[in-house]
């Protein structure tokens, strides 16, 4: 496998990957808005997230979900593609 590393350094990056790398960090501001509004986790439960909050949150983790699904199958075929150019 080292090999296919090697190669995915030197090819470009598609855009699938930058969009999943723009949403992660789209997630992880919620998350972090959602830490700050609530610091401590023993306190948090379900009354004490805004329905609004936990919706768009619900539906941005959805999103990530299929956006790491749709990387995995394009960095799949990308190690692929290198390995067959290696061998």
């Amino acid at each position: 496998m080292p090999i296919v590393v090697e190669g995915l350094a030197e090819a470009e990056i598609p855009s699938t990957l930058l969009r999943l790398r723009a949403h992660a960090a789209t997630v992880r501001t919620l998350l972090d808005e959602l830490e700050r509004a609530r610091p401590s986790a023993d306190r948090l439960s379900k009354r004490d997230l805004h329905p609004s909050l936990a919706g768009q949150l619900a539906e941005e983790l959805a999103r990530l979900g299929c956006r790491m699904l749709e990387c995995a199958s394009v960095v799949t075929l990308l190690a692929a593609q290198l390995a067959r150019g290696q061998a």
